[in-house]
């Protein structure tokens, strides 16, 4: 009696594995630039037809590649999302059982806001390291009338939910941390933070992927580190910010940056207010 359980229970995994496999397809493409180079870098989301929900999200590889593997049937649509470009999105994709789909290829045009800047910054906008890749915000064009979460939703790997997960590479549990110092929020409380930060405040952005042991172990599943600016003038000084956006709902924030450096010491800091329904594109 015994023996005849065991087996029908392994008869019922084999059964179910075997029809996962055989219900869920993959779906692979390639996006270029406008000038038909690869957009390696470039966050590829995985969307839901009917209500643009996010299903799964990935990185191009360097020759713009993606794939998304075990997508069950249904109706999905492809967007791709590159600094400086605006966002493409992928005619409908009818997921079945019968065979994997292999898209056209899809292509960035250049950003028109972009086009109007003056950038005299040196670095590149999206640095490949050994251990990270990021993304110099100052001195470029995205951080003119963003906040940090604009920042983090157009730099790569980087998806946020609309419950307020952030995730990078497809991998949510991702440590948000500021200067090195881990944000002790969450959920809501993260985005608005994050809405609430006027992006000509930062730095830089550091996405790590794959953390080293130096890293706490909640941090396993990847860190983002916001590196803010540091004013190298001598005295008190500061910037006090704010903006005003309408569209469903109205949206005010208010944002003070003050620092103090007496010599080669350097103290600083912010504090940021956000008023009005929260939203997460």
């Amino acid at each position: 009696m015994y023996k005849n359980l065991m087996l029908f229970f392994l008869v019922l995994i084999l059964l179910t594995h075997f029809s996962n496999h055989l219900t869920a397809q993959s779906i692979s493409g390639i996006l270029r630039t406008e000038t038909g180079t690869p957009a390696e870098f470039a966050t590829i989301k995985l969307l839901r037809s009917g209500d643009s929900t996010v299903v799964a999200g990935t990185v191009a590889n360097a020759d713009g590649s993606f794939l998304f593997q075990n997508v069950m049937p249904g109706d999905y649509r492809i967007q791709g999302i590159l600094v400086g470009y605006a966002a493409v999105f992928s005619a409908p994709v009818v997921v079945s059982k019968e065979r994997a789909i292999v898209l056209d290829p899809l292509t960035l045009v250049s950003s028109n806001l972009l086009t109007e800047a003056v950038v005299s910054a040196q670095l590149p906008l999206i640095e490949r390291q050994i251990d990270k890749v990021v993304v110099n915000v100052e001195g470029s064009a995205l951080a003119a009338g963003n906040n940090v979460l604009e920042l983090l939703q157009r730099s790569p790997g980087v998806l946020i939910t609309p419950q307020g997960s952030v995730m990078l590479e497809g991998k949510s549990g991702v440590m948000v941390m500021m200067d090195g110092k881990p944000v002790q929020l969450s959920g809501d409380e993260l985005v608005a933070f994050l809405q609430s930060t006027p992006g000509e405040t930062v730095s830089k952005i550091e996405l790590i992927a794959r953390p080293s042991s130096k890293y706490d172990a909640e941090g396993v599943s990847g860190i983002i580190n916001i590196r803010m600016k540091k004013n190298q003038n001598l005295g008190l000084n500061g910037a006090l910010t704010g903006g005003y956006t309408q569209s469903t709902h109205a949206r005010l924030r208010t944002g003070l940056n003050l620092n103090y450096r007496p010599g080669k010491i350097n103290v600083f800091g912010n504090i940021n207010v956000i008023e009005g329904a929260q939203s997460v594109g």
